[in-house]
């Protein structure tokens, strides 16, 4: 039977938010400011995003603004064996309606690598931009993701950011084209990757057990049944007597 946590998907999205609210400034040129532009950011690699770029350029012949953007690219995934805890430790138990438990194991440990593309067309665009970014690694920074439907519960997952790269073009392009200047930060997430639910686990809903009579070897019975809320209810012993040892 598939399974599928949607895992990589979160922790994509959830970078994505997390520098969705980047803005660079608009002046006159007295200095005053005029307005704040919000720089949009996309899931695409470096040369997709470049091409589009130029795409869009050359069909509105350099009349719309369509820099400063970015990009971020999932580039590898490493196991992180230094994380991972004891294998068959269950997690995430949870009772159902049939008397039985829902229970998974514990999940394997994994550092994603990513690359979040800085695209502008001049170098304070761009430095505006990386600056920032790198002051909200100290040196790392956390984000919270809910990484299963069935709960509420959010994992709190550290970001490291690994290095910038800047790729500045001495020419134009090719007939005149746009000017695209680039800054990469290399950014790795400490998550992890989950095993199946494991469901129809039967438990123990009623323990009986038999008692002996200190004195006059008589036997009894009492009866225990577990509720979800981990309440013990007593039936009392049984006083009928059914044998003698």
């Amino acid at each position: 039977m598939f399974f599928h946590h949607h895992t990589i998907r979160k922790y994509t999205t959830a970078l994505l938010d997390v520098f969705n609210d980047l803005e660079v400034p608009r002046y006159n040129e007295d200095g005053t400011l005029i307005k704040a532009i919000n720089v949009p950011i996309f899931f695409s690699s470096r040369e997709r995003a470049i091409q589009l770029t130029e795409q869009q350029y050359a069909e509105n012949n350099g009349m719309q603004n369509i820099l400063p953007k970015m990009a971020l690219s999932l580039d590898s995934m490493n196991k992180a064996n230094s994380r991972d805890t004891n294998k068959n430790k269950k997690i995430n138990l949870r009772a159902n309606d049939n008397n039985t438990v829902s229970f998974q194991l514990n999940s394997v440990s994994y550092d994603f690598s990513f690359t979040l593309h800085i695209m502008t067309r001049t170098m304070t665009d761009l430095t505006t931009i990386v600056e920032q970014i790198l002051p909200q690694f100290r040196p790392t920074m956390n984000i919270r993701v809910r990484e299963f439907d069935f709960s509420d519960t959010l994992e709190t997952l550290p970001i490291s950011m690994d290095g910038v790269s800047f790729d500045f073009p001495d020419e134009m392009g090719e007939d005149d084209g746009i000017r695209i200047l680039t800054a990469e930060i290399n950014i790795t997430l400490r998550g992890n990757i989950h095993l199946p639910v494991k469901d129809n686990v039967n438990t123990i809903s009623t323990v009986i057990a038999t008692l002996y009579g200190p004195t006059d070897n008589k036997i009894a019975r009492s009866t225990a049944t577990a509720f979800d809320n981990d309440t013990i209810e007593y039936s009392g012993a049984d006083a009928e007597a059914e044998g003698e040892v």
